[in-house]
């Protein structure tokens, strides 16, 4: 799988489970989730989804600051 399809299906699981953040405790993973909406930008079906989801991946140290 891509890492395009892969983020699709991340991002269609969170989703389903009606979450209203992602908090992560590994800053790669984090990192990279932030950055779907980059990634998906060029789809037309799946950038607005992106850019959500991305909006609302929090590291877990930004999570508890904030």
């Amino acid at each position: 799988m891509t890492a395009r399809a892969l983020a699709r299906r991340n991002i269609a699981a969170f989703e389903a489970a009606g979450v209203d953040a992602v908090i992560v405790n590994a800053a790669g993973c984090g990192a990279a989730m932030k950055e779907y909406g980059r990634l998906l930008r060029n789809d037309a079906l799946w950038s607005a989804r992106a850019e959500h989801f991305a909006a609302s991946v929090r590291d877990v140290l930004e999570f508890v600051a904030g």
